[in-house]
């Protein structure tokens, strides 16, 4: 059975948290993918640059490729490369969703039509224990981005800990932010060799959402 494994990488905490578990039960990872706005600058779910995922790529030992779109042709173009991955020998992608059951059945009926196999290591745990295991599991992750109707800006460039995670519950939000409440990236763990260096810039606002501009 051929254990390489991809995986679609957002940058943040429940890709790579999905990735780890995999890897704990003895999958190989054998190529992040990530999709990016039309132009090529920021990935569509979270508006990082190339410069800071391809650093995290570079810590993994993992290599990182890319491909642009707009919301139009995203799923055309999502499948393209999934069969792309086929040709390759790959069967296998890894996703992070928790339990958003239109998530899961995109992700299924892409890999279908590209004849793959999707894994979604997080499914169904519990939302408020998650980010917890992701922490006590060694991880670092930072708040990049929030959605303007649910939390204030205050939260950008904070680290996700314990006291944040209570915080965040205590106020009746979700700490897993299955919702879309925030976006975290990942800057350490047992997956990484180096911890990744954040350089914070301005604060931008689109679409709902407030985020944090990292180089």
């Amino acid at each position: 059975m051929n254990k390489k494994i991809v995986c679609s990488w957002s940058g943040g905490k429940d890709s790579c948290f999905a990735l780890y578990k995999m890897k704990q039960n003895g999958w190989i990872p054998y190529k992040l993918f990530t999709m990016f706005k039309e132009d090529g600058e920021r990935s569509r779910s979270h508006a990082l640059p190339i410069s800071v995922l391809s650093e995290q790529a570079k810590s993994m030992n993992i290599e990182l490729e890319k491909e642009n779109a707009t919301w139009d042709n995203y799923e055309k173009i999502f499948i393209k490369k999934l069969i792309n991955y086929k040709k390759e020998g790959i069967e296998n992608i890894v996703f992070g969703d928790i339990d958003l059951e239109q998530h899961k059945e995109w992700e299924k009926m892409v890999c279908k039509k590209a004849n793959l196999n999707a894994h979604l290591p997080l499914w169904k745990l519990n939302r408020k224990s998650l980010p917890i295991d992701f922490i006590k599991s060694g991880f670092k992750a930072t708040i990049i981005a929030v959605k303007d109707s649910i939390l204030d800006k205050s939260f950008l460039g904070k680290e996700l800990n314990e006291q944040l995670i209570n915080k965040l519950i205590d106020n009746n939000i979700d700490p897993s932010a299955e919702g879309g409440e925030f976006h975290t990236i990942v800057t350490d763990g047992p997956l990484f060799n180096y911890k990744i260096k954040l350089d914070f810039k301005e604060i931008v606002s689109f679409s709902g959402y407030s985020f944090l501009k990292t180089n």
